[in-house]
């Protein structure tokens, strides 16, 4: 709380408050504290009321499995969703109200807009990630993908070898890695849409109040192709994919729609 308000008297701009991040995992010291989602979601019940109260307009997310990749990993992220919208659905829409020119920047405007009930938090937080289509897509958790070894980290995270290995891909003999890994945003694009029944299951739990209710908006907090240990890692042909799959998320109309919005900060 120490922290948020010393931003808000900085004057940075703030988008919204996170209630943690991929806290579905459940792992490590996450899992110890939070040993099954009612756990995390009872907590967070006094948090996002807390900060609620503090900052009356200052958005609240909370984090949700992206399905399209990390739905089935363990059991915790199989129920997460379910469980999310049924606690959002328990604890609103309340009293808090939003008023549509409040300034959202700093949590503290009084705003002169017509005033909106919410929700317990303000919008959902997910994480795309994407292999990049030219370095090998070994299974998740193995030790390839880890990037287990020191040279593995040190040879190829953006080094000068890496990038050296870029220009041969992309040139010559290879010239169809730039074709392959640049058609990649557009899978992952499909890939993100196709998904949109995870938003459509939130609104449905959470049913139509007629513009009563300030709706729930999207966050994508994170998104990258996933190439831990790959040549392209930090080159400027990442730049390009990670570019391209932003401008075809943040320019379809009927995505934000569906979603309620997706920030990409």
């Amino acid at each position: 709380m120490n922290f948020i308000q010393y931003t808000v008297d900085a004057g940075a701009s703030i988008a919204a408050v996170e209630l943690g991040n991929e806290m579905y995992y459940g792992e490590g010291a996450v899992g110890a504290r939070y040993p099954s989602v009612e756990d995390y979601l009872a907590e967070m019940t006094v948090w996002a009321s807390t900060i609620r109260s503090r900052f009356p307009n200052l958005p609240i997310v909370i984090p949700v499995v992206f399905e399209g990749f990390f739905g089935d990993r363990n059991n915790r992220t199989g129920t997460w969703n379910a469980a999310v919208a049924t606690w959002i659905q328990a604890h609103g829409p309340s009293n808090h109200s939003f008023h549509d020119a409040a300034q959202e920047s700093t949590g503290t405007g009084t705003g002169t807009g017509t005033p909106q009930a919410r929700y317990i938090v303000d919008g959902l937080q997910v994480h795309t990630y994407f292999f990049n289509g030219i370095d090998a897509n070994p299974a998740l958790d193995s030790p390839t993908y880890l990037c287990a070894t020191t040279a593995e980290k040190g040879l190829l995270w953006g080094t000068v070898e890496g990038q050296s290995t870029m220009v041969g891909r992309l040139s010559g003999n290879e010239s169809d890695f730039v074709r392959r890994m640049l058609s990649v945003p557009f899978d992952g694009y499909s890939n993100f849409t196709s998904q949109m029944s995870m938003f459509d299951r939130f609104r449905s739990k959470l049913g139509d109040h007629g513009g009563a209710v300030r709706p729930l908006t999207s966050f994508a907090t994170e998104f990258n192709m996933i190439a831990y240990c790959g040549p392209s890692r930090l080159t400027w042909s990442h730049a390009l994919w990670a570019t391209t799959y932003a401008m075809l998320v943040r320019t379809d109309f009927a995505l934000h729609q569906r979603t309620g919005s997706i920030c990409m900060p």
